[in-house]
């Protein structure tokens, strides 16, 4: 059986630097790997650490859209230096959002992009069908404001999994968000509180290639470092695989996943085997194969439960 060392998760990397880098306690993130995305986020962090604006973040929207409001809440002025189409890419409604609540930003598509300002509690709208990298940015941000805060979605959240992974990530770092039937109602005059060390989990969206693999042969693949209580959206893989027939079993030493055994399919419709090639190939043949293809069909109809 091959075993694969799955790489980290770039969603939880991302959330849990940045809770790290918030907290009163000193937290060591453990991440195995580390994708350009992650890395920007880090020197981002560790930028504000030093005192320094400027702010690097090449091709990340996560690293520019989950920072943007922490730097409002911090009151730290910082300049953002995206890369390739990232400058391109919409802040809008975020945009807006940070600018009616204290921040000021230069103008959308500008390198650098620089806010400054000091970002308050307030009531913020965001709607649900626009990247939910804005809400995540917004829950980091919120909870070190002195008051209450409120995020109102309008319509259906779209990518909430993202958002709970968030909302997850926090609660391990001691931040209390509550869910409302209208969006999160974020506590203000919270402390970051992080543990010791922190796990960074595997990455489901990876994983998928892998376990999928495995369904296809009788020794099957091994998959190690996948949480398989992971909030990650991609863990629906291995409900996919299982109702595909493949095997999935959750061990300790990680996930396998391999192809079911050649029993016959109760359903299948195959020609009789006792039937040669050349038998089988004149009409009378076809004729034959065709009326125990009916009459097999038939009987199992009766069997199937309605």
């Amino acid at each position: 059986m091959r075993k694969i060392d799955i790489i980290p998760s770039k969603s939880d990397a991302h959330r849990a630097l940045i809770c790290a880098a918030l907290s009163t306690k000193p937290c060591q993130v453990i991440c195995q790997a580390e994708s350009k995305d992650i890395a920007a986020t880090r020197k981002c962090l560790e930028a504000v650490k030093d005192g320094r604006e400027e702010m690097y973040c090449g091709e990340s929207g996560s690293t520019l859209r989950f920072l943007l409001p922490v730097m409002g809440a911090l009151g730290h002025k910082a300049s953002f230096y995206p890369e390739g189409r990232l400058p391109e890419r919409p802040l809008s409604p975020l945009y807006e959002e940070l600018m009616a609540h204290g921040c000021r930003l230069s103008p959308q598509g500008s390198v650098p992009f620089t806010i400054e300002g000091q970002l308050v509690s307030g009531t913020y709208h965001i709607p649900g069908d626009v990247s939910s990298q804005y809400i995540s940015g917004l829950l980091f941000a919120l909870p070190v404001l002195a008051g209450d805060s409120r995020i109102v979605v309008k319509g259906v959240l779209q990518s909430k999994s993202y958002v709970d992974m968030t909302v997850k990530v926090l609660m391990d770092f001691g931040i209390e968000i509550i869910e409302t039937a209208e969006g999160y109602l974020v506590p203000g005059g919270q402390a970051y509180q992080g543990p010791e060390n922190y796990q960074v989990e595997g990455d489901w969206s990876n994983g998928c290639f892998w376990l999928a693999a495995g369904a296809l042969l009788p020794e099957g693949i091994r998959v190690k470092g996948l949480n398989p209580h992971s909030l990650q959206g991609d863990k629906q893989i291995l409900e996919i695989l299982a109702q595909f027939g493949a095997v999935v079993n959750i061990e300790e030493e990680g996930i396998t996943v391999k192809k079911r055994g050649a029993e016959r399919h109760p359903h299948r419709c195959e020609a009789d085997s006792r039937h040669g090639a050349g038998f089988g190939s004149g009409r009378g043949g076809r004729h034959r194969k065709d009326r125990n293809c009916q009459r097999r069909e038939a009987q199992n109809q009766r069997e199937r439960p309605a």
